[in-house]
């Protein structure tokens, strides 16, 4: 499951463990905190008797828990493997694609030093922080649908639903323009006639929009089907 698109819908779903003076653990999983006390070795339990193993590498780090009798584990993943990426690089992209407008609302009226490549690099620039603020709200309204129904109801009404096809194919257009942003960081910087802090605002936007394609890939947003 998680090489398709429905990775997605394991956004936040990770376990955060946080050690403490006295040998005992924190583990917050699904926004609930629940204390484990040593045992052991690498193992620990609550207060429900509900134990926890560390598994660790050849270096002595953590590299994979283990709960519920050993049904329930999980691996370590870096910052970049993260739901807390995901949300940093949307949240960025979503950020500069709102100054976008907001810089373009402010020039109007006004007279501003551009040229006509200028004119067309604010045109590719728009279209692309439109697109990245449509996929935003879609995948957004695609995640509220999968999470109101049960597996059951979605499968009788057809999977994959149509809004998810259609979030797949927003986020593979986002995609694209934002590759297409950053090929024009370069004629931005050279030929726009844009002043400094436009073209800094640009730079900033194209990056971000490489390190959230970046996540999109991660996550299986794009190059990546539903099952079914």
């Amino acid at each position: 499951m998680w090489s398709r698109f429905e990775k997605i819908t394991a956004l936040g779903s990770e376990i955060k463990l946080a050690a403490k003076d006295d040998g005992s653990l924190v583990v917050t999983a699904g926004g609930e905190a629940a204390r484990y006390y040593p045992l052991a070795d690498d193992l620990w339990s609550n207060r429900s008797r509900d134990r926890l193993f560390v598994y660790r590498d050849g270096a002595g780090a953590p590299v994979r828990i283990a709960a519920a009798m050993g049904t329930m584990t999980a691996d370590r993943v870096s910052f970049f493997n993260s739901s807390d990426a995901f949300n940093a690089a949307v949240g960025l992209v979503s950020l500069f694609s709102l100054l976008a407008f907001l810089g373009a609302w402010r020039r109007q009226g006004r007279d501003v030093e551009t040229t006509r490549l200028g004119k067309w690099l604010a045109g590719g620039h728009a279209a692309s922080a439109f697109l990245w603020l449509l996929f935003v709200g879609t995948l957004t309204a695609v995640s509220a649908m999968l999470g109101a129904k049960e597996l059951a109801d979605l499968q009788a009404v057809g999977w994959p639903p149509v809004s998810m096809m259609i979030a797949i194919v927003v986020a593979h257009l986002t995609a694209l323009s934002a590759v297409a942003a950053a090929a024009g960081v370069f004629p931005v910087l050279a030929g726009s006639g844009w002043s400094v802090w436009r073209r800094a605002h640009y730079v900033l936007f194209a990056a971000a929009g490489v390190f959230a394609v970046w996540q999109l890939v991660v996550w299986k947003v794009i190059f990546a089907l539903p099952s079914g």
